[in-house]
């Protein structure tokens, strides 16, 4: 396969083996979760401003499992937003979207407000939640992650890939959502 690939079908496995099905799982620039494809996104890129203030936020709202890597708790959050998402009608999502929408082009200095935002919120909670009582599946988490992204961020033509396209966003240049391509291994 390849390494993204790998991982990609890593994770997606390990949902399965907690009950949490019908999720596919794929590489992109940051973190979200698709609802209508069901697909949960894994991010190359954070500021490390945004980890901070994300690691502090998870910190006030009792998360007790603190890592360097804030890739895990984003995960988790991703799939917060699959538990949660009954919670909220198609009427709450639209204002939320607006709200997001609307706040995106001003610089903010935290990210608080966005990640009190109903959905967001819920989000976070239930990956706290999640995180402050499943110790065990945590570690097999950490596993996966330092395993899988050591190897991805150490390869070079993934990374190529990555800052190629990273280089047009900077450029202006009209991008689609990052992927990448493992065809080259074959």
């Amino acid at each position: 396969m390849g390494l993204v690939k790998d991982f990609n079908k890593e994770l997606s496995l390990w949902l399965n083996a907690h009950g949490i099905s019908n999720i596919d799982v794929c590489e992109g620039s940051g973190w979200c979760y698709y609802h209508e494809s069901h697909c949960l996104q894994w991010g190359f890129f954070e500021a490390e401003k945004t980890e901070n203030n994300f690691r502090q936020f998870l910190y006030e709202y009792g998360c007790r499992y603190i890592s360097n890597n804030t890739g895990i708790m984003s995960f988790l959050h991703e799939v917060g937003h699959i538990m949660t998402l009954a919670a909220f009608n198609d009427v709450e999502m639209e204002k939320e979207f607006i709200a997001k929408d609307c706040r995106k082009p001003a610089n903010i200095e935290t990210n608080y407000w966005y990640w009190e935002l109903p959905t967001e919120f819920a989000a976070n909670l239930w990956a706290i939640n999640w995180a402050n009582t499943h110790p065990e599946e945590i570690k097999e988490l950490e596993e996966i992650f330092e395993r899988n992204l050591t190897a991805i961020y150490e390869d070079e033509d993934i990374m190529g890939q990555v800052y190629e396209w990273l280089a047009k966003v900077e450029d202006g240049e009209e991008v689609s959502e990052l992927t990448i391509d493992e065809d080259w291994e074959v």
